[in-house]
């Protein structure tokens, strides 16, 4: 098993440096993209979840992109699905036509529904529907949003007490009130490595597809998950 998990991990690094090139040729560039989940149970039917993110213009970190906090409450109404909601702080730095950067704070409240299913022993996948209210105070902005993620994990080595798995999402987010109602489709492959019963790191690559004129988005991504149970059972959706 200690050769497999070195190979799987020497494809893995060969795979993101392959492509290298090619994500650092395009128009939007190579970024880089940090997080920090923490999550745990209230209670038997409640459950919260909490999320730090840093994301930079380039790799290794100098010039800031966006900084994330956000927080979220859920309750369990069947055994397999959660409904709850949240609020998120958002501080994006964006260029404006001139090349100026520049500062734009975001809150954003949000309500969602998830629903989860094993499918087998080592695979589960689940489904995240979200509509969220975004305010940018600066700019008298205001837009509904509706977001639905996918969300799958395979584990690699074994279905009990695995250490190694495979996380694929793809998300699509949709303006409700603009003209242009597409906003976005992200899609994400990382690999998970648990350190530890509650805590395991996800290097991979996130991909967003932002909708002509704005450049297609290239990250390379390092996740950091924390669960506060006595073992990390499922990969709930960030």
């Amino acid at each position: 098993m200690h050769t497999f998990n070195q190979k799987l991990w020497i494809i893995f690094v060969m795979l993101c440096f392959a492509n290298l090139p090619h994500m650092i040729a395009q128009p939007g560039g190579l970024n880089s993209w940090y997080h920090f989940n923490l999550q745990g149970d209230i209670s038997d039917n409640w459950r919260f979840s909490a999320n730090v993110q840093q994301r930079f213009y380039d790799v290794p970190v100098q010039n800031s992109r966006l900084s994330l906090i956000n927080g979220s409450v859920e309750r369990r109404i069947n055994p397999n699905a959660y409904v709850g909601g949240g609020y998120m702080f958002l501080l994006l730095e964006p260029y404006n036509s001139l090349g100026e950067k520049f500062s734009r704070p975001e809150h954003r409240l949000f309500q969602q529904i998830t629903f989860n299913n094993t499918v087998s022993p080592r695979y589960n996948i689940a489904h995240r529907f979200r509509l969220e209210e975004r305010y940018m105070f600066n700019s008298d902005f205001f837009v509904f949003r509706a977001r639905y993620l996918f969300n799958s994990f395979w584990k690699l080595d074994r279905a009990e007490n695995s250490v190694w798995g495979l996380i694929f999402r793809h998300e699509i987010r949709m303006n409700l009130e603009r003209e242009q109602p597409f906003d976005s489709y992200r899609i994400s492959t990382l690999l998970a490595k648990r350190v530890s019963p509650t805590l395991s790191i996800e290097p991979g690559v996130i991909v967003q597809f932002n909708g002509y004129p704005a450049p297609t988005d290239y990250y390379l991504t390092v996740s950091v998950r924390k669960s506060l149970k006595r073992r990390i059972k499922t990969y709930k959706p960030d």
